[in-house]
């Protein structure tokens, strides 16, 4: 960390769901650091509780046991209002269904965040358009999710999360419904946003091949890390992480 302060900092984090003798850990004593700036992959088997350390880090679950900490805030000493004002402005998530409303148009779908946290219409499309157009969507502004591709409906997903400025984006299997070609023209778009715009990416995969965009990729099991390893990015797409 070069003596800088972690974005995200977890500490012995546990996760339980259940009492007595039908409870289930889902996480067991996770510690990590992630820096400003990093794309960190999660990778893992089914069920090793990937996504729950991201819904855990992200404040989308309460952990059972441990700290977490965003920008230094302690999640566990926030009510639930101002946790969700917390993420509402500082992070962004995308997910592999694209969870865009059908009936709305792309911008209109960037902009219901913005909406929601009380921005002013005028200012929210502008603000929606603007998203569309980092991610080379503006032609496409006024269509339908029905009327673009998946990789447009993720690419329009990526803009909704982005359309706040937040610090950190997360993304639960962000590829997994693209074909192999898409999914490329996704995680580029992803190592663009970080490298220009400095966002911290967060992701769960059990694709090798967006594994090898990530700065560190984090492989999990049994609730879990066990270990960790870094990748340059000239490095990325020689399918070398031996976990599928």
């Amino acid at each position: 960390m070069s003596g800088e302060q972690a974005l995200i900092e977890a500490r012995d984090v546990w996760k339980m769901y259940g009492h007595g003798e039908n409870s289930l850990e889902a996480l067991k004593g996770v510690s990590l650091e992630i820096a400003r700036g990093e794309i960190i992959s999660i990778m893992g088997p089914s069920g090793c509780g990937k996504t729950t350390l991201l819904n855990c880090l992200s404040g989308l679950d309460d952990i059972s046991k441990g700290e977490v900490r965003v920008e230094g805030a302690d999640y566990a000493a926030l009510r639930p209002h101002q946790r969700d004002a917390f993420r509402a402005s500082r992070m962004g998530f995308v997910f592999q269904a694209y969870n865009l409303i059908p009936v709305l148009t792309a911008a209109e779908n960037v902009e219901m965040p913005l909406l929601c946290t009380g921005v002013k219409p005028k200012e929210a499309r502008e603000r929606a358009v603007e998203a569309l157009t980092r991610v080379g969507l503006k032609e496409r502004a006024n269509h339908r999710p029905g009327e673009l591709s998946g990789g447009q409906q993720q690419r329009v997903a990526i803009a909704r999360a982005i359309v706040n400025k937040p610090s950190i984006v997360w993304a639960d299997e962000p590829t997994g419904a693209l074909d192999s070609k898409t999914n490329v023209l996704v995680m580029d778009l992803i190592e663009h946003l970080n490298r220009v715009e400095g966002i911290t990416f967060v992701i769960v995969t059990h694709n090798p091949d967006v594994a090898v965009y990530a700065d560190r990729t984090l492989f999990m099991d049994s609730g879990k890390v066990i270990e960790e390893r870094a990748k340059q990015r000239n490095d990325r797409r020689d399918g070398a992480w031996g976990w599928t």
